[in-house]
């Protein structure tokens, strides 16, 4: 696919956030994925969220509990997958009515992390 990229160069294919705000991978599977698959699949964010900048960080803690500002995040950026902890998702996208309406399905699931992707 087309290359994609987010303020730090590592934009989201597959986002990723740290604990607690969902929308992406907790840190250490961003920092693997980064690893492994980059520059393929590219992480929102890793384990140095720092690197990322104040108002980038602020904007990922939203995007578990907005909706708009999830759908408007994917958008900017390109996202086709979404990987996060159950609890996250459990927590915040699984409450989100129009995600499953835009096409984001459950790729894997196995009751520690969710994988969501949607038709490309």
């Amino acid at each position: 696919g087309r290359p994609r990229g987010g303020p730090s160069g590592r934009g989201p294919a597959a986002p990723g956030c740290a604990p607690g705000y969902g929308a992406g991978p907790p840190e250490p599977l961003g920092s693997e994925l980064i690893y492994r698959y980059y520059p393929r699949l590219r992480p929102a964010i890793d384990s140095r969220a720092y690197a990322y900048g104040r108002k980038y960080f602020l904007e990922l803690l939203h995007l578990n509990s907005d909706e708009a500002a999830l759908k408007a995040f994917i958008a900017r950026y390109h996202v086709d997958y979404i990987l996060l902890l159950q609890r996250d998702f459990d927590l915040g996208i699984r409450r989100m009515p129009h995600m499953q309406d835009a096409g984001w399905r459950i790729i894997f699931s196995d009751g520690k992390v969710v994988l969501l992707g949607r038709p490309v």
